[in-house]
């Protein structure tokens, strides 16, 4: 794939868990072009590092990936400078999907995002 989404995220907290339904947009701009949703949960999975668990579902509603589906799990730590995870599988143009995705946190160009992160499957 080797493409860079970005999405702003938002969170729901609940204990130690995190309910994901944040924008998939194109670019870091929030006026870039949304694509679609990144679904999921995480779940702390430390008590003493601060990582976490995720399980998240990249949902492609517009452009040449509509209707497909990405998802990937693993663990991440925020504040690292490339997080890992490995793609477990997707419908639709990525149906049986095998790979990895690295993410990063950007700058955000807008003040009220809270975290925008970029990511790259391969």
């Amino acid at each position: 794939m080797g493409n860079v989404i970005r999405g702003s995220r938002t969170r729901e907290r609940s204990s130690c868990r995190d309910r994901l339904d944040d924008m998939l947009r194109q670019g870091a701009d929030p006026s870039s072009r949304l694509i679609g949703r990144m679904q999921g949960l995480t779940v702390g999975a430390s008590l003493s590092d601060g990582s976490l668990l995720t399980l998240v579902d990249f949902v492609f509603t517009d452009g040449p990936y509509n209707g497909s589906t990405l998802q990937v799990f693993g663990r991440s730590m925020l504040g690292t400078a490339v997080m890992e995870r490995p793609i477990l599988g997707g419908t639709g143009a990525f149906r049986m999907a095998r790979g990895y995705m690295l993410s990063k946190m950007v700058e955000s160009p807008d003040p009220d995002n809270l975290l925008i992160l970029e990511f790259n499957a391969y």
